[in-house]
């Protein structure tokens, strides 16, 4: 979630049940308060979700509360995550290497990145002949 849906993956459901969010930013909104300080800025407080209205449930990735957790990585695949991280930054260790565990997650892991590495790039290739469609 956290590559290819970073907003929804900064937000917990009970956020998004009781204040507005903007899903895409992953960001409560909010509004301002009182008198401007010296800089023009107003405090801002969170806007509290109207009575009524729904929280973006049809709109995110983990669909609802019930569900959530089916989309949230635990504290070892995070720890996972974070080791395949350094192990692409400083390489691994022969023991590493050899372990099937490591080599494992790791291939899940990169299977992962790279799905979203061609999403990222497709996603920028249209953009750019969209740009070069409009120039015409």
């Amino acid at each position: 979630m956290i590559l290819f849906h970073p907003g929804p993956a900064k937000l917990d459901c009970e956020t998004c049940q009781k204040y507005v969010t903007d899903l895409d930013r992953g960001e409560v909104e909010t509004y301002g308060v009182g008198e401007p300080d010296e800089h023009g800025k107003r405090q801002q407080l969170p806007q509290v979700r109207p009575q009524g209205t729904f929280p973006p449930c049809i709109r995110c990735p983990k669909q609802s509360p019930e569900r959530a957790k089916e989309h949230e990585l635990s504290e070892k695949n995070w720890r996972a995550f974070a080791h395949y991280q350094e192990a692409k930054a400083v390489g691994v260790t022969e023991e590493e290497r050899r372990d099937p565990i490591v080599r494992r997650n790791f291939s899940v892991i990169d299977q992962v990145v790279k799905a979203f590495e061609a999403k990222s790039e497709a996603t920028m290739h249209a953009a750019e002949i969209a740009r070069i469609a409009v120039r015409k």
